[in-house]
């Protein structure tokens, strides 16, 4: 009222109990493992009563046997897990003119938050190039691939991560459209945001099968922007194997345009292609050889090259050029 703000007076509290909450809040956000900082957002996180659970380490620096462990626990067969009852507390808060603007809250418990972080974790999971699932990502890894730099980050980017680590809720549709256009801008198709593309299109199928759904090439998949992707990657495939070292490659220079509109550049690429295979025939039999036959397989199961993708085929678009990639030629 000193201020004379009358009217907004809608959830009057008493001096002690705002100096309480105030002293908390400073204490929560001081504390390593009960605040974590993700571009403009920082979150806060506690419980009802004293646990030694906390999500800040595994949102922010996620160690692979930590994952491994926590998705064992969750899924495996043999696994007696039971979940924490006591609940948990989290606090999204944001800067707003010299005042701080609370983004989100929400309550839940200890157990389930472990068993979404499972999840969150196993969706995301992509097989690298030995076989083996890799560095798993933190939350600032997978935002900031959104954007062109971390001071980009928003926090509604943040708030729908920490939404679908801790609560299980899917990832909106927006971040899927907001991967597939750095993936055009940038003209390459990063693991992070591979990892996030997969994420939004198997969230919510059986998550006891998730394992097995787009961790790798998947050689029966005839979707024609999952074919398209492929068949981009074998191409690049051929041209570094006959001009070794060249700096700018057709994913640096088409992959927008192939990744949407398939028909308006692949006819073009095709026939460049034949003339490096012409090369490889003469110089590297054997490249030739697989790569020949490689590119043959895709088109033979490619039937004719769309007009225009839809957003969920340009995704698979991303995540076949990914996993072809990945996955080689040899």
């Amino acid at each position: 009222e000193s201020y004379g703000l009358e009217a907004s007076l809608i959830a009057p509290i008493c001096q002690k109990c705002a100096y309480a909450y105030g002293q908390a809040l400073n204490s929560l956000i001081k504390g390593d493992d009960s605040h974590l900082t993700v571009g403009p957002s920082v979150y806060v996180f506690w419980t009802r009563e004293e646990s030694s659970f906390t999500p800040v380490q595994i949102l922010s620096t996620p160690e692979p046997n930590d994952i491994k462990k926590l998705i064992e626990s969750v899924y495996s067969a043999k696994s007696s897990f039971c979940p924490d009852p006591t609940q948990f507390y989290a606090l999204s808060l944001t800067s707003s003119g010299g005042r701080v603007a609370i983004r989100d809250w929400f309550v839940t418990t200890v157990g389930e938050v472990q068993k979404n972080l499972a999840h969150y974790y196993k969706a995301q999971r992509l097989v690298d190039r030995e076989g083996e699932y890799g560095q798993p990502y933190g939350l600032f890894t997978l935002a900031v691939s959104l954007f062109a730099s971390g001071k980009e980050i928003k926090p509604h980017v943040v708030q729908a991560f920490i939404n679908a680590a801790l609560l299980g809720r899917h990832l909106p549709r927006w971040v899927l459209y907001q991967a597939i256009r750095r993936c055009a801008v940038e003209q390459q198709v990063t693991r992070p945001r591979a990892a996030i593309i997969k994420m939004v299109l198997v969230w919510g199928q059986n998550r006891e099968k998730e394992e097995e759904l787009m961790e790798k090439l998947d050689p029966g998949n005839c979707n024609p922007g999952y074919l398209c992707g492929r068949l981009l990657a074998v191409l690049e495939f051929i041209q570094e194997a006959a001009v070794p070292g060249i700096k700018a490659t057709i994913v640096d220079r088409y992959y927008g345009t192939a990744s949407s509109a398939p028909a308006s550049v692949y006819g073009r690429l095709l026939r460049t292609t034949q003339a490096h295979l012409a090369k490889l025939r003469k110089e590297k039999a054997g490249a030739y050889v697989s790569l020949q036959r490689l590119m043959g397989e895709v088109l033979g199961e490619l039937k004719e090259f769309p007009t225009i993708l839809s957003l969920q085929d340009q995704a698979l678009f991303a995540l076949g050029y990914y996993h072809q990639r990945v996955a080689g030629w040899g």
